[in-house]
């Protein structure tokens, strides 16, 4: 209706004799001007912005961060702009980010860095966003971010790579719990209350991982012992075993005795290496006879529990 009003208009301005030469003029105007308007714009140099690329801002900053000299105001603005402008709400270049000052050939994870990486990984709430990745991530980000873990010393991660380690299978588990042996400083605890068993397999990978600490065993070992849960002390005595420890022979010939037959059967093998007897199966044998009678024999006197505490 408005453009059937518009023309009419227009028919009734060039009816007269005035429009019909007025009209023609200001479109002829018109037409001339937006086409020098066109020209002035093409003749214009163009403005080219020299933005900075995400490898150049991020790679500016940690220069910055880590350099020899600080001043704690400008460190301070620096971290706020960069946490709340360039990592903020963008997960690749945090993920890009952590890869950076967590990856393990990083040289902001150094030992002389230590301290300015600990406080970049508290004021941009680095180990957080780590966390995360390994609860909500698919699975190579959950591998990743378990490395990142261990090289932050993240010991808040435990509890979120504990339940990965449930989930999963084959090399993804036995990262994940090599992880929970180095965050708890080597203490086999860590195994100790798991909401799964597990196999020879992963008993045997995370005996490996004591090769260069035999001193901590040799400390530490028989304490461990005294544990009562059955999946930590028999991954003591692998440790024994592998490691040719001495453990006190009261605890193993009370180990001898365990419900758990494999347990028992572990802990008679080490005691008969203390025995240097030729013949396994003989001595083996020989020994756990002696030893029922004596327990027998000792269950009639009045201290007898007193013989069979774990040293």
């Amino acid at each position: 209706m408005i453009a059937f009003n518009f023309f009419a208009l227009l028919q009734q301005i060039t009816a007269t004799s005035l429009g019909s030469v007025v009209l023609p003029v200001v479109a002829g105007i018109t037409v001339v001007y937006i086409v020098y308007t066109l020209f002035q714009k093409s003749q214009q140099p163009k403005i080219v912005l020299d933005t900075p690329d995400e490898e150049e801002v991020i790679n500016s900053f940690l220069s910055s961060f880590f350099s020899g000299e600080w001043d704690a105001i400008e460190t301070r603005i620096e971290l706020e702009y960069f946490k709340n402008k360039v990592l903020q709400n963008n997960m690749p270049r945090l993920r890009e980010f952590t890869a950076k000052i967590l990856s393990s050939a990083s040289p902001y994870a150094l030992s002389n860095n230590r301290e300015k990486l600990e406080i970049l990984l508290q004021e941009l709430e680095i180990n957080a966003f780590v966390n995360r990745e390994i609860a909500t991530g698919n699975s190579e980000q959950q591998r990743q971010a378990i490395q990142w873990a261990i090289r932050a010393n993240n010991r808040s991660a435990l509890p979120f790579i504990e339940k990965a380690a449930q989930l999963q299978m084959g090399d993804a588990r036995l990262e994940s719990l090599s992880a929970l042996i180095q965050l708890n400083e080597f203490q086999p605890s860590a195994i100790k209350n798991l909401p799964f068993q597990l196999n020879d397999t992963e008993l045997h990978h995370l005996v490996g991982l004591y090769a260069d600490k035999v001193n901590l065993l040799h400390e530490q070992l028989n304490t461990w012992l005294i544990a009562s849960q059955p999946q930590l002390v028999k991954f003591c005595l692998l440790l024994a075993k592998e490691y040719q420890l001495t453990v006190d022979s009261r605890t193993l010939q009370f180990l001898s005795f365990h419900q758990d037959k494999k347990l028992g059967a572990l802990a008679m093998e080490i005691l008969d290496g203390y025995l240097h007897q030729n013949k396994a199966t003989e001595s083996l044998q020989n020994f756990r006879k002696t030893t029922i009678l004596q327990h027998k024999k000792e269950e009639t006197t009045p201290n007898s529990n007193s013989n069979l505490a774990i040293g």
